[in-house]
């Protein structure tokens, strides 16, 4: 592989979901460390990476130092081919010292978890969905050679080896199963049941293994010596990295002993549980940056010492540092952030525990095919997806005391909410719920980038890109010529998987991130059937939840991610025979219609039947209403059995419009805000970002001004057209939604 050059380095903002619900001291001399370059992201808030930067491959999830601190092994993630990820995962190894990789090697799958032997001669990786251990081999030359797979049941995630190196161990998720292992034969000794084990640790003695179940809220603790399940632990939402704090490098006196503990990643509560082994009791440090604590811890790397550790905070951009405070309670404590790239994935230190290295699955937004200084590329000569953001490993020394502190004033700073002042407001959209919107109705739609369908709007190279201009969309031209043009809109899902949850929760889990990402749901016939099982929704739940724990009123037509988890009652819920679920040979024109049957019950306040049960005879419109409409994700390009993609993009077109121009006619008219988006930005090229959707409002109250005025073809957006199109959480009587609130307005 090309050696890739390195730079040296200093999220979800503006989106409208906001509408629904709305000094530890160092171990290094202090050194002058220079200011974060600033990257501007996608999702509207920027990375400001405090370390080197060194360009990997897609989401990589993995990393580990050698025992004598020459080497680090990367999940570098796979290779980037036009349109996404490649069929195989980079294994990149890195020389500590001088970030060159010597070698790169290629396997079928690698997820997350890398171990070395004590004596550093072998290496193993967690194979993922290819079922296996990958076994490396050191050689002189500080490369390694790849030797025969060690072959496991299902999903390898977690991987731990004994003090003696003669014992490998490894998580199983899908099997619920941690499996026992001789090395170096490769023999499944033993299997024990644990719930869904994702990553391992062994204490310091090697007696205990003790597994994080990243569906649960458990560790379980297993005897090394039997291959028995000895109890569960109780730690927080959802665990994920685990790690052991011991008194010191040798743990057999008392007082290394007494001070030992088990720290765990609650990815899903924005917290680390401190377990005593002894007793079994936890304690928590709050971790949480961002308001519905998205914050997404997820691995932990200790300091040699075992007095400091690291977490990596993926909905942050950041690592926590952590810092033991002796006896004094809480024992440990949340010491200050640094920056890292966007959504940290893996952390480790160097042997002498002087340098950070951290792993990003993102990066700074670039592709493979971005260069320093960052080079558009021309999308007419291929599609620069989402997808095919490049992560990064970052590597700086570790900060003393009055760097964290300026470290973690920059992350608090990019993550600062806006203040909102809705009492007399004069804007109506923000005005609390005093104001006249008393109603909304959010439209979801299907993969599409800003100039697919709207790239004809003005003069430029969007026009290159478009697909379904006017002809086809004329709705969706008039819905931005007559409210507001939303030039600026981007989108974090990257793919279906993941936008779906971007769109209806405001966020995504760090483990269905993971899971997406890795094939975790690659066996079931849909990805919404993963939607059914709440570990992946994110801990504040979705955006009709809140609404409905608000005690507003909702109504949902196909929202598969509260239904399927069963986060709302069916009650609320229109019937599959009413509005059918995603399904391109049903026509979106009949969900309107369907859609529509209903709307007018709550326009004459005249409810029947099971709308009347739930809403009374007399009933009236929701506070919030979602309504889907997906036949714009298209076909592939005349598919037999279906109409022509130009055909389909316009019934979706054509049902959109006309719940609008419902709505439009109605008494609700003068107290609804109707919003469109589209889950993810996959397709044909943005000339842009990658990242750039489509956004459409409407309603009495949006008055039309634009919001973008052009230097060329880039955007500058305009600060006046901000209060207009930042805040809606009054309409619906809930909270902003954090990640729906952070960093740059939509303009």
């Amino acid at each position: 592989m090309q050696r890739r050059p390195e730079w040296r380095a200093g999220r979800f903002a503006g989106v409208v979901l906001a509408a629904i619900v709305l000094g530890l001291p160092g171990m290094a001399p202090a050194a002058q460390a220079r200011e974060p370059t600033v990257f501007p992201l996608p999702i509207g808030r920027a990375a400001t990476p405090a370390g080197r930067i060194k360009p990997l491959e897609a989401f990589p999830t993995g990393l580990a130092a050698s025992p004598d601190g020459k080497t680090l092994l990367v999940i570098a993630g796979p290779p980037l081919e036009i349109g996404g990820p490649g069929e195989t995962v980079t294994l990149a190894v890195v020389d500590a010292t001088t970030r060159r990789t010597r070698q790169v090697i290629h396997v079928a799958d690698a997820f997350q978890s890398i171990v070395f032997s004590p004596s550093g001669r072998y290496a193993y990786v967690a194979g993922g969905n290819d079922h296996t251990v990958h076994v490396l081999r050191a050689t002189r030359s500080g490369r390694f050679k790849l030797l025969p797979d060690i072959p496991v049941d299902d999903f390898a995630a977690g991987l731990a080896v004994s003090r003696e190196g003669h014992t490998l161990w490894v998580s199983q998720p899908q099997l619920s199963e941690v499996v026992r292992v001789s090395l170096p034969e490769g023999e499944i000794l033993t299997r024990i049941p644990a719930r869904t084990p994702d990553q391992l640790a062994l204490s310091a003695d090697g007696a205990t293994l003790y597994a994080s179940d990243w569906r649960a809220n458990v560790i379980t603790e297993i005897a090394t010596s039997g291959g028995t399940k000895t109890r569960e632990i109780h730690t927080g939402k959802h665990p994920q990295g685990i790690a052991v704090a011991s008194g010191s490098d040798t743990t057999t006196t008392p007082s290394a002993q007494s001070r030992t503990r088990l720290l765990v990643a609650n990815s899903n509560d924005a917290s680390v549980a401190v377990v005593d082994p002894r007793t079994r009791r936890s304690g928590r440090v709050n971790l949480a940056q961002l308001a519905g604590r998205n914050d997404s811890p997820s691995a932990i790397a200790v300091a040699p010492n075992g007095r400091s550790a690291y977490v990596t905070l993926a909905g942050d951009d950041a690592v926590a540092v952590l810092r033991y405070a002796g006896r004094r309670k809480p024992p440990w404590r949340l010491a200050g952030l640094i920056p890292t790239g966007w959504y940290p994935t893996a952390v480790a230190l160097s042997a002498d525990g002087r340098t950070l290295h951290v792993v990003t699955a993102r990066g700074v937004a670039r592709s493979r095919r971005a260069t320093r200084p960052y080079r558009a590329i021309d999308p007419a000569r291929g599609p620069d997806g989402a997808a095919a953001t490049v992560g990064t490993l970052e590597s700086l020394p570790v900060p003393n005391s009055r760097t964290l502190k300026r470290y973690t004033a920059a992350v608090r700073r990019i993550l600062e909410k806006p203040v909102l002042h809705e009492h007399n407001s004069r804007n109506p959209i923000v005005a609390g719920r005093a104001g006249p919107i008393k109603h909304i109705i959010y439209i979801t739609r299907e993969n599409k980038t800003y100039d697919a369908d709207l790239g004809d709007l003005h003069p430029g190279p969007g026009n290159k890109l478009v697909v379904f201009g006017q002809p086809i969309t004329p709705n969706l031209h008039r819905l931005e010529r007559q409210f507001i043009e939303s030039q600026n809109f981007m989108y974090q899902g990257f793919a279906s998987a993941v936008g779906h949850m971007w769109e209806d929760a405001g966020t995504t889990t760090d483990s269905y991130e993971r899971a997406v990402a890795f094939g975790m749901v690659a066996d079931i016939p849909h990805i919404s059937e993963a939607w059914r099982d709440r570990a992946n929704i994110p801990p504040a739940g979705t955006l009709a939840d809140q609404a409905l724990r608000a005690g507003r009123t909702i109504r949902t037509y196909a929202m598969d991610t509260a239904e399927f988890a069963r986060l709302i009652p069916p009650s609320v819920q229109a019937s599959p025979t009413l509005y059918p679920r995603y399904d391109i040979h049903i026509a979106d024109a009949k969900r309107e219609a369907g859609w529509e049957s209903e709307f007018h019950q709550f326009a004459m306040h005249q409810c029947a039947g099971a709308l009347a049960t739930t809403y009374g005879a007399h009933c009236n419109l929701p506070d919030f209403e979602y309504v889907y409409f997906g036949n714009d994700h298209t076909t592939t390009v005349n598919q037999p059995g279906y109409a022509p993609i130009e055909a389909q993009v316009a019934d979706n077109d054509y049902a959109t419009g006309k719940v609008i121009d419902t709505v439009s006619h109605s008494p609700y008219w003068a107290s609804t805000l109707v919003i469109v988006v589209e889950d993810d930005p996959q397709g044909t090229g943005d000339h842009i970002s990658p990242y750039r959707g489509l956004l459409a409002m409407a309603s009495p109250w949006i008055k039309r001004q634009p919001g973008i005025r052009r230097r060329g073809d880039r955007p500058h957006p305009r600060p006046a057209a901000a209060l207009r199109l930042r805040r809606h959480e009054p309409a619906a009587g809930r909270p902003l939604r954090q990640l729906a609130a952070d960093g740059a307005v939509q303009r």
